[in-house]
């Protein structure tokens, strides 16, 4: 099948992070799989090309820019993908618009859930929504959600769970590395907390600054660390959601020195060994709002990390025991978790793993959206690969 995926960049996040080990994954199992950016933020762009994926970078200079639109859908006519999938707001809106009339498929992502549409993305969201053929959520409370804002039937919203590469993991974790423990805070003799994400309200960054106040109160050697960083100034045009980001992570900056956690808090910021930092640490706090199926999270469980997490989308499904998930959103409550489950953490460890092998694989997501890429499409899918547990 020919498969283009629609995106804003290929930064860090959770989304950029899925997308490139699906178009992977598809080009391995000798798919065409296209990824189109909508703007030139692209770190991570050699990886994927270096997996075989072609990748087209655009460059929007606003926010709804028309000669992005009709570049893209230019490239739609010449290309004919099967299918489209978008990803993101803007990556479904680009793609939905761009594809009008051209008789291809759009399917967009939904990647988070309980959240609502700004006035503007709403004004932009609505005149095209009917135009779109499905959307593929990454949790069941976003496909509730995804299925309501575009006011599609039952049939046409559906969930497809985020996979890792396991044995890509695995590869990366056994290599040697220096410990984050030292590298940050000078001393081996601690108990790290790590908190992986951009720094927005969303993943509620200060309540995580209150959760370590407590611990450091009922134990003084944990410590935090905040791999992430603000939007900055990634883009060329004004956008509010950049400029909140950097207004929050200034709080959360704030907020350390207020509370004298000058010590037991670093921030390390955007980080390409993430992965490595939750592998070392002790714990995976998650603090998050609202989220879809977060891939930190699946990457802790995969890396034998114990997880504590808020309350927020599917998060109860995917830990195995119901007191890992705090919610009340009570910082005390959190820290206790945290305690809890370091003092059991080999046997949460094993359930967590074994959870992600069974449900969590790159094959099993990718044998998941062919069959859905097949029904939507214009072009029949090869039979899906057989996986194994790990593979």
């Amino acid at each position: 099948m020919k498969i283009l995926s629609v995106i804003s960049g290929l930064g860090y996040g959770g989304a950029e992070s899925q997308l490139m080990l699906i178009a992977a994954e598809l080009s391995r199992r000798g798919h065409e799989a296209v990824v189109y950016l909508l703007t030139d933020h692209a770190p991570r762009i050699a990886a994927l090309q270096a997996a075989g994926v072609e990748v087209v970078v655009d460059r929007k200079r606003s926010r709804l820019d028309l000669a992005v639109v009709r570049r893209l859908r230019a490239f739609l006519r010449s290309r004919r993908p099967d299918v489209v999938h978008g990803y993101l707001f803007d990556g479904n809106w680009y793609a939905t618009v761009a594809a009008l009339g051209l008789g291809v498929p759009v399917l967009c992502a939904e990647r988070s859930s309980d959240y609502r549409l700004s006035r503007a993305q709403w004004l932009a969201h609505w005149p095209v929504r009917p135009f779109v053929s499905g959307v593929i959520a990454n949790s069941e409370r976003g496909r509730v959600q995804a299925r309501a804002l575009f006011g599609l039937p039952d049939r046409h919203a559906h969930v497809v769970w985020n996979g890792l590469d396991l044995v890509g993991i695995d590869r990366r974790l056994a290599a040697t590395r220096p410990d984050p423990r030292t590298g940050f805070f000078g001393r081996s003799d601690i108990r790290l907390a790590v908190l992986v994400g951009s720094f927005n309200e969303a993943k509620d960054q200060l309540l995580a600054i209150e959760v370590i106040r407590h611990l450091v109160g009922l134990d003084p050697r944990w410590r935090l660390l905040l791999v992430g960083a603000s939007f900055g100034d990634r883009l060329e045009y004004a956008n509010t959601v950049a400029d909140a980001s950097t207004r929050y992570e200034a709080a959360v900056r704030d907020r350390i020195a207020a509370a004298g956690l000058g010590e037991h808090v670093r921030l390390a910021g955007q980080r390409p060994d993430a992965l490595e930092l939750i592998g070392a640490a002790d714990v995976l706090l998650s603090t998050s709002r609202r989220e879809g199926s977060p891939n930190v999270v699946l990457e802790a469980m995969a890396a034998g990390t114990p997880v504590v997490a808020t309350d927020f989308s599917d998060i109860a499904r995917l830990l195995p025991q119901p007191w890992q998930v705090v919610g009340d959103r009570d910082p005390l409550s959190l820290a206790q978790a945290v305690l809890k489950v370091h003092a059991c953490r080999d046997a949460v460890a094993a359930e967590q793993r074994q959870w992600v092998e069974s449900h969590a694989t790159i094959g099993t997501t990718v044998d998941a959206l062919l069959r859905l890429y097949a029904a939507y499409g214009r072009a029949p899918a090869a039979p899906v690969h057989q996986t194994t547990p790990g593979a």
